[in-house]
Parts: structure tokens; C-alpha cells; sequence
């Protein structure tokens, strides 16, 4: 009931928002038409300039697992298949003209809409990766499970993977993720490499999880990790490489990523205001987040033994890796906090404790980055727009009613009062009247805010336990506290 109950809130709030937007659909359907129709070798055609619609612009394309599913899934269920498929001339002799032709073909095929409602699919991933790791860290087929998932699929961040930017790889890539901590934790370390390694092919900040755990490995464990992840990955991308005649190798190393490519990301964080090129810029925001995240592993497995295999030290250490990739980022959208978020919830859950500031943070995005779009005309409704002015308004009103609720007990949470003045300030300018905000906060300083404020909450368990030398909280404690 906790499993069906999550999946009607999750589809729900989706269908409330006006369903997948196209969004950055750019990134994923083309391939994604390419494999349904068995072209594999145009599934990575030269991303290049084109006079397309915004929404249909290719500046970039993602890494291959989720463009296998849902190319497996559209020729299923035959998608634009009533419209022939361009052929091999069509497309080009190195599929040069091979965006031109597929956009024009899924025009007169009307493929676009049933094409990116097939990231429907990616909700029962990342929900068999969140039970996995809840139960691997035993709070599973207790109330902790559907409380976990219920908080997943509610969490704004994870819907914006969907109806917003349109990222539905990023939820395959976490599902994934969260499944291979739950191997690592139940010591099924070949079945953790084989999940990481599918999770790498499916977005490439998964590296930032896989690597740690390759540090925290014992022995022979390290090996049969590294061996399934290597074989899963090689198996996956190496016939797409000589399928495509090596075009996909960038995409299979960097994924999506703007850093290098023909268009520049106007995400406005401070590594970005820097004006950074080339590979200075690659290794402060690709490799530096990885190098840290290792050292951290090190420096933990160093301190806690075996223990850092126990439930807690190791999601902490799984979310910091995700949190300080936001540290080192060169773009930001909200639905790069979608990892973290998730990440956060489930470290909670292990340890039986809600924390107050955790929910704090995750309104606090919320506010920063609206998840509900504004402009989108392909999931436009006609609630949007005020859905758009509300969501503040009512993230507000329910902090504030928790404060209100604080002071009948004469309680003062210092963090509740800061977070109301922020929110005012930066994000309220309809309750006031005003057509603007009283302080428009770029992207940089929401940045400065936020990362470091993720980052904190995912490592204090973890120094914790390092500090402390105590064994994790015991499993089996029932109580739920929410401060």
C-alpha cells in the first residue's frame, strides 16, 4: 500500500503540473528514436547549431541507459511508427543530417508527446532503489519504508526532473545508485558494481558515488566491485562507440554536460562567473568533486574501520559525495538538488530521525527554484500560473505554522526565524503587492546558500561517527522524531 500509495502522489503532482514537459527532451529523444527504429549508429549523431524550436535544439545528449529503455519502450509500443523512419540516405552517410531529418519526422509523426511520457517508466527505479537501500538499513517493511517514499514523491526537486528541465536520467541514475549502496551494505559487492556501473551509464555524476565506494571496499570486495562496474559499462558503451564510429565518446565521459560544448549554460554559479574554459574548468568541475569525495572516503575508512560499511557512515558518505558536486558546479538548476534531496531523506530515515533543518533546506529550494514551470507551453495549464505564485506562498505559511506551533511549547528554533526572513525577502513579492522581489538573488549567491548548507547536513552523521567511535544508532529503534 506504502508503494502504491507513493506512485499515485508522485504520477498525481506530475498530472497536477501539466505532465513531462519537452523541456531539455532534446537530450534524449532523438537517440531515443534512433535506437526504437534499430539505427544504432545515428544515435549520437555531431551535436551542432540548428534553426529549431529552443525546446528542439540538440546542443547536447545524454549518456545511453535510459535512451536504450525508452527506445526499447517506443518500438514496443510502436511510437510515430504510422510515419516512416528517415532513411540511411536520409539521415546522412554519417548521420550528418540526421537531427534535420528526425525533427522533421517527428513533426509529421507527432512522436515528441508519447516519447518524453515515457519517463513515466523511471518512477519504479528509483522507488525499487529507495526500498532497497531503506531496507538495507533496516528500516524497511516498517513505517519507515512508505514514509520514505512518500517524502521521495513529494519531494519538488525529484518532480522537476519531469515536468521542468525534463532529466528523467537523473532519477534512473539515482535509483541505480541507491540500489548499489543497498549491495554494498549487504556485502553483494560484485551486484554493487554491476548497479554502479549501470547507474555511470545513465548520468554521469554517478561516478561521484562509485568512486568512494571503490575506496571502502575490503579486499577482495574491491576487486568484484570494480570488475561488475567495469564489465556493466564496457558492455553497455563500447558497441555504442564503434556503432556511432566513436562520435559518442564525449557524451559517454561527460553526459549532458555544457562544459565544452558549442552553447554556453547560463547556470550563474561562481565557478561560472569565473569565465573558466577548457580544462582548467573540466578539472575544477568534474574531477576535483570525485578527488574530494575519495579523499573523504579514505580519510573516513581510516577512522571507523569495517564500521564504514555499517548504514549510516555510508549513506552520509554517499550524500556528501552527491552535495559536493553542487560545491564545485558550473551550471545550476533545481533540479540538481534532486539527488541531495533524496539523499538527505534517505540518510534520515536511517537513522530514525527527521531532521527539522533537513526539511528546512528542502523548502527552502523549493522556494529558490519554483518547480512549477511558468513558460512551458508544451504541459502549459491553466492553473499553472498560479500555482507558480502559490507554492511560495504556502511553503512560507507551513513554516510558519510549525513555528507558531514551537512557541505554544516555548520553543524557539533560531533556523525557522532565519529561513522566514530569507523567504520574505527574496521570494514574496505577490504577498506584498509588489511586482518585483525585494532582493533578487542570482544564482551564484542561491549557491553560497545552499551547497554548503546540503553539505553540512549529509557529513555531520559521518563526523559523527568518526568523532564519536560509537556504533551506529541501532536498527531496530522505532521512534519517529521530527524537531
Amino acid at each position: 500500500m506504502g508503494w502504491l500509495g507513493a506512485s499515485v502522489v508522485f504520477y498525481g503532482l506530475i498530472g497536477l503540473l501539466g505532465g513531462p514537459t519537452e523541456g531539455d527532451a532534446a537530450e534524449t529523444v532523438y537517440s531515443t528514436w534512433s535506437i526504437a527504429h534499430g539505427n544504432l549508429g545515428c544515435a549520437y549523431p555531431k551535436a551542432a547549431v540548428y534553426h529549431f524550436d529552443n525546446l528542439a535544439n540538440p546542443f547536447a545528449l545524454t549518456a545511453p541507459l535510459y535512451t536504450l529503455i525508452t527506445g526499447a519502450a517506443s518500438a514496443l509500443l510502436r511510437i510515430g511508427h504510422g510515419v516512416a523512419f528517415p532513411s540511411q540516405q536520409q539521415l546522412g552517410p554519417s548521420c550528418d543530417n540526421a537531427f534535420v531529418a528526425m525533427f522533421h519526422w517527428s513533426v509529421n509523426s507527432s512522436a515528441i508527446l508519447p516519447t518524453v511520457r515515457l519517463s513515466y517508466l523511471m518512477w519504479p527505479i528509483l522507488m525499487a532503489g529507495v526500498i532497497a537501500l531503506v531496507r538495507a538499513s533496516g528500516r524497511g517493511r516498517q513505517r519507515w519504508e512508505p514514509l520514505a517514499l512518500l517524502m521521495v514523491a513529494c519531494t519538488p526537486t525529484a518532480i522537476m526532473c519531469l515536468n521542468y528541465f525534463f532529466h528523467p536520467e537523473d532519477l534512473l541514475a539515482l535509483g541505480l545508485i541507491l540500489a548499489s549502496v543497498a549491495c554494498s551494505l549487504r556485502k553483494r559487492w560484485l551486484w554493487a558494481g554491476v548497479l554502479i556501473g549501470l547507474a555511470c551509464s545513465a548520468q554521469q555524476f554517478a561516478i561521484l558515488v562509485a568512486a568512494p565506494l571503490l575506496v571502502v571496499a575490503l579486499g577482495r570486495h574491491r576487486i568484484r566491485y570494480a570488475v561488475g562496474a567495469v564489465i556493466t559499462v564496457a558492455i553497455i558503451d563500447i558497441p555504442i562507440i564503434f556503432a556511432t564510429s566513436g562520435r559518442a565518446i564525449r557524451t559517454l565521459l561527460l553526459g549532458s554536460s555544457r562544459v565544452g560544448v558549442i552553447n554556453r549554460s547560463t547556470g550563474g554559479t561562481v565557478l561560472w562567473e569565473t569565465n573558466l574554459r577548457g580544462t582548467l574548468l573540466f578539472l575544477l568541475s568534474r574531477v576535483a568533486p570525485i578527488v574530494a569525495s575519495m579523499a573523504l572516503a579514505w580519510w573516513a575508512s581510516k577512522r571507523l574501520g569495517p564500521r564504514m560499511l555499517t548504514p549510516i557512515p555510508l549513506v552520509s558518505l554517499m550524500a556528501t559525495s552527491l552535495a559536493i558536486r553542487l560545491i564545485f558546479e558550473e551550471n545550476l538548476f533545481g533540479y540538481y538538488f534532486m539527488a541531495i534531496s533524496v539523499a538527505l531523506i534517505i540518510l534520515d530515515i536511517a537513522r530514525g530521525q527527521i531532521r527539522g533543518t533537513v526539511l528546512a533546506w528542502i523548502g527552502l529550494v523549493t522556494v529558490a527554484f519554483n518547480p512549477v514551470h511558468a513558460g512551458f507551453l508544451s504541459n502549459l495549464t491553466g492553473h499553472t500560473l498560479n500555482l507558480y505564485y502559490a507554492v511560495p506562498i504556502v511553503v512560507l505559511a507551513i513554516v510558519v505554522a510549525t513555528v507558531i506551533f514551537d512557541a505554544v511549547f516555548r520553543r524557539v528554533r533560531v533556523y525557522k526565524i532565519v529561513w522566514i526572513g530569507v523567504v520574505l525577502l527574496t521570494s514574496e513579492s505577490k504577498l506584498w503587492g509588489m511586482g518585483n522581489d525585494v532582493f533578487n538573488v542570482s544564482h551564484w549567491l542561491w549557491q553560497v546558500v545552499l551547497a554548503p548548507i546540503a553539505l553540512g547536513l549529509a557529513v555531520k552523521p559521518l563526523l559523527i561517527a568518526c568523532k564519536s567511535g560509537a556504533p551506529s544508532i541501532s536498527v531496530e529503534e522505532p521512534d519517529l522524531v521530527m524537531p
